[in-house]
């Protein structure tokens, strides 16, 4: 009995250091999800609100959606934006598995005249 117990233990040690080591290798040292550098975003804005409170709003289309962090001025300005293409241009990073962008700047695109 006490054979099994101790290969029980020593099994569940090597399970825990694999974790944390596994762990460890996805987040940075500092403990911060990674920022990647300026990056561009192009496509329909969508906003989803709660009666007058705003939820979430999201840039792209399909799987290049990201969500916007709109603690920001620009962020939030994308808001008034609902069903327009727009290039957005920010830091991209994940947070809980999703894209995050926070915005830098926006602007509308316009269809091309000669479409």
């Amino acid at each position: 009995m006490r054979k099994i117990a101790g290969w029980l233990v020593a099994v569940l040690a090597v399970f825990f250091v694999t974790a944390t080591a596994v762990y460890a290798e996805e987040k940075p040292a500092d403990g911060k999800d990674a920022v990647q550098a300026d990056t561009t975003v192009e496509g329909v804005v969508a906003v989803t609100k709660d009666g007058d409170t705003l939820k979430q709003v999201t840039v792209g289309e399909g799987d290049q959606k990201v969500c916007v962090c709109f603690s920001s001025e620009a962020g939030r300005k994308l808001a008034d934006m609902d069903g327009k293409k727009v290039k957005v241009v920010g830091k991209l990073q994940t947070k809980d598995g999703k894209k995050v962008i926070v915005v830098t700047s926006s602007e509308e695109v316009k269809a091309d005249a000669a479409k």
